[in-house]
């Protein structure tokens, strides 16, 4: 009878091993799974930054090349004496 007893705690013993690692690799797979799906999102987020910023940029650097245009049409209206038409 011992050595049956033994037997049943030896499977027993093998059961709970092998459950606890599926239990360690299905957490593992989960927790892999959570950080890459958070980490698409920082991507997302970055991506929409960089094209909002680089939006801004275009955009100031549009303004600003305006700003320098009407200064020198100014500029040369003033030199050459006349008034700029309007149309």
């Amino acid at each position: 009878m011992e050595g049956l007893d033994r037997r049943e705690t030896l499977e027993r013993l093998r059961t709970c091993k092998r459950l606890a690692r599926l239990k360690i690799k299905n957490q593992a797979r989960d927790t892999e799974n959570q950080i890459e799906e958070a980490f698409e999102m920082l991507h997302k987020f970055l991506q929409r930054q960089e094209c909002a910023r680089i939006s801004a940029l275009k955009e100031e650097e549009r303004q600003k090349i305006k700003s320098i245009m009407q200064r020198y049409m100014t500029c040369l209206f003033v030199l050459l004496g006349t008034e700029p038409k309007l149309y």
